[in-house]
């Protein structure tokens, strides 16, 4: 049966497109590059020790991407610095950090709970985030008296732990536990302390925070040219075999 050029388009667009174009998005997904997936995770065996979190101080740590992720959540394990009693944290994610960072962050949110010591749970501070290419700090802070044992403890890693395990996608590097006990707490804007190295203080300190960064990574513009160039290949190779068959 021969096709006049209306019919073939008409054909390709809703017939052959979809063969083409699902096997790719399936391959994309399967790949990683529109699927959920793990950006950050580090974890360590022990849930044993922590920071303290509440008026009295702030904890950061930082990340940097190459790429656009979206839909992202951050997760960190707390608990209660007195078994049962709630803890109140406030959290905020920025671009900078120190005196230079001005109000308002990027996002922020208050995360409230009550736990058994040393029985963690996961907080999930932020979720539904776009975080295009860039630096990111999280910073969390308290608004329960300061000087223990009130308030959360922020599950961290102390130096040369052996269970320690940082994983991250290609192209994003993690930093190491920061804090501003020991450097200067700004208590209107917890961001803008200034945070020295958490391995640097109690006792022996802590080399990292314990935080789960998960999100879906938004293909480059370059992938989604070559298959559109790929696909209008195909349509233009069939439209071609299609006007050969007419003219025999």
């Amino acid at each position: 049966m021969e096709l006049d050029a209306k019919t073939t388009v008409a054909y390709l667009l809703i017939v052959r497109l979809p063969r083409l174009v699902l096997p790719i998005i399936s391959f994309l997904m399967s790949s990683g590059g529109v699927s959920a997936s793990t950006i950050i995770s580090v974890t360590s065996g022990s849930n044993c020790c922590g920071a303290g979190i509440n008026v009295s101080d702030a904890l950061q740590v930082y990340w940097t991407q190459t790429e656009e992720f979206q839909n992202v959540s951050v997760v960190v394990p707390l608990y209660s610095w007195t078994s049962g009693v709630p803890f109140h944290v406030d959290a905020f994610l920025t671009n900078s950090t120190g005196s230079v960072t001005a109000f308002p962050p990027l996002a922020m949110s208050t995360f409230s709970a009550a736990t058994a010591f040393g029985s963690p749970m996961d907080a999930t501070l932020f979720s539904g985030l776009t975080l295009p290419a860039g630096k990111y700090y999280l910073t969390l802070t308290g608004s329960d008296p300061g000087g223990g044992p009130n308030g959360a403890i922020w599950v961290a890693v102390e130096p040369g732990n052996p269970t320690l395990s940082i994983a991250t996608q290609a192209g994003v590097t993690v930093s190491a536990a920061y804090q501003a006990n020991g450097g200067i707490l700004d208590s209107e804007y917890a961001p803008a302390s200034s945070f020295i190295a958490a391995s640097n203080s109690y006792g022996s300190g802590f080399s990292n925070y314990k935080i789960t960064v998960t999100g879906d990574a938004v293909p480059e513009p370059s992938t989604w040219l070559l298959l559109a160039g790929g696909l209008l290949f195909l349509a233009s190779r069939q439209l071609t075999a299609n006007s050969r068959k007419r003219d025999v």
